[in-house]
């Protein structure tokens, strides 16, 4: 798992949440908001492993056993809740689904499970890390169940939340949520970030200018 330097456009807040790791302040309950491709995933992705991570006390090191179980999915203190795949099986229940595949909302019994492992104490780290990835695809139902969580944490739970819809989140769990809005970057500063990665100097002019400044948009664009 790449720490915070790999974060394309994001700088106050990665350098508010390395602040705050550095503090050990980081808030029980953090929404990231933003448009599709601005790299909210990658940010929630990169904010739990950093607080798991063996070897530094503000970014993920990307090489110890904590920061690669992230990165894998396997690690027992960092679950993620996204939508499931209309017809599971155990091929593809934990794997990456094509968004047609998936179903319309992360439903209450997901929320329900959620609420089961945030009351377990951490079994390997020093928190219990719990993403909601999308939540604003949680149906009112199981943005109801959340709350409960939300109004009484762990003190070693830390649950992340990713919306680009935030209307659809409800302005209760909304409002129990320390938020942190990520913008699109300037067309020129992603193309050169891009440039910087082995893109080729006018693809990553065009790949930029296609994604109004997403990152995640620009590096999946078919452009060929």
């Amino acid at each position: 798992m790449a720490g915070f330097g790999s974060i394309l456009g994001q700088r106050a807040a990665v350098e508010l949440l390395q602040r705050a790791l550095r503090d050990d302040r980081i808030p029980h309950a953090i929404v990231l908001l933003g448009p599709d491709g601005v790299g909210k995933t990658t940010l929630a992705r990169t904010l739990a492993a950093a607080i798991l991570c063996e070897r530094n006390p503000d970014d993920a090191c990307g090489a110890c056993r904590s920061c690669t179980r992230v990165e894998h999915g396997n690690h027992p203190d960092f679950l993620v809740v996204k939508r499931e795949p209309k017809k599971p099986t155990a091929s593809n229940r934990h794997a990456d689904v094509d968004e047609s595949d998936l179903k319309s909302f992360i439903v209450v019994d997901q929320i329900r499970e959620l609420a089961v492992h945030a009351g377990y104490p951490p079994r390997e780290g020093s928190h219990r890390i719990l993403l909601i990835d999308p939540a604003d695809r949680m149906n009112d139902e199981a943005q109801n169940a959340l709350l409960k969580t939300l109004e009484e944490p762990s003190s070693r739970t830390v649950l992340i939340l990713t919306a680009a819809r935030t209307h659809l989140l409800l302005p209760t769990v909304r409002s129990r949520c320390f938020a942190l809005a990520l913008a699109p970057m300037r067309t020129p500063a992603l193309a050169a970030a891009l440039t910087e990665r082995g893109t080729p100097s006018d693809e990553a002019a065009v790949r930029a200018a296609l994604s109004g400044g997403r990152p995640g948009r620009a590096i999946s664009l078919d452009v060929e």
